[in-house]
């Protein structure tokens, strides 16, 4: 079960991964190109997700949010998104997967 600290916990080792990988860059001026900050962002992205849904109840629907995130992926790369939007939502549901182990 995905609790508050271990979502804590995560976003600073994301949020440090993320800013070595831009070198303090902000997020909207890196091209599509740099697939490897889009996959982090999408990482910090589900993470303040799943922060927002567990401070607000403990018991949050923390399986809808993973599903949610998983059909976008499948339907952007089913429609062939850019590199980066799947760049970025892989990032999210690699996450996830991540969080369901701990």
């Amino acid at each position: 079960m995905t609790t508050l600290v271990d979502v804590e916990r995560r976003l600073g080792e994301v949020g440090e991964a993320l800013n070595r990988a831009t070198g303090g860059q902000a997020l909207c001026r890196l091209d599509g190109s740099a697939t490897t900050a889009k996959e982090l962002e999408g990482r910090m992205a589900v993470l303040l997700e799943l922060r927002r849904a567990l401070r607000a109840d403990p018991a949050a629907d923390v399986d809808g949010i993973a599903d949610r995130w998983r059909r976008d992926l499948d339907a952007r790369q089913e429609a062939g998104a850019s590199r980066a939007w799947v760049a970025y939502l892989t990032g999210g549901v690699t996450e996830l997967d991540v969080l369901a182990r701990i």
